[in-house]
């Protein structure tokens, strides 16, 4: 079921899989159904390449905008762009995976 995304933020944190690079992580704040605010996470990797960089050109598709090369440049792109009003999640361990926006 869709829940209701309260706030959204942008960060900009260091790779810890290919030094050197960075990724934007996007952080839902979500009230679940019965009241408890959870958070889950997306994380938008523009500066890799292959299935990593398709999956960041398809996020900011998604929000009708062309992924820039470095993810400073993604934060400060994120603030004009549309938002999800509901996403879909999964529990992923103690993580909550991003499965569907809802514009």
């Amino acid at each position: 079921l869709p829940i209701s995304v309260g706030s959204v933020s942008y960060v900009v944190i260091g790779s810890k899989t290919q030094p050197g690079k960075s990724i934007l992580m996007v952080s839902y704040d979500c009230k679940m159904n019965g009241g408890a605010w959870i958070t889950a996470s997306n994380f938008i990797c523009v500066e890799y390449t292959g299935y990593a960089r398709a999956q960041a050109e398809e996020w900011f598709s998604r929000r009708q905008a062309t992924a820039p090369r470095s993810a400073e440049e993604a934060q400060t792109r994120c603030w004009g762009l549309p938002t999800p009003r509901e996403i879909t999640l999964k529990k992923n361990g103690r993580y909550w995976n991003v499965l569907k926006e809802h514009f």
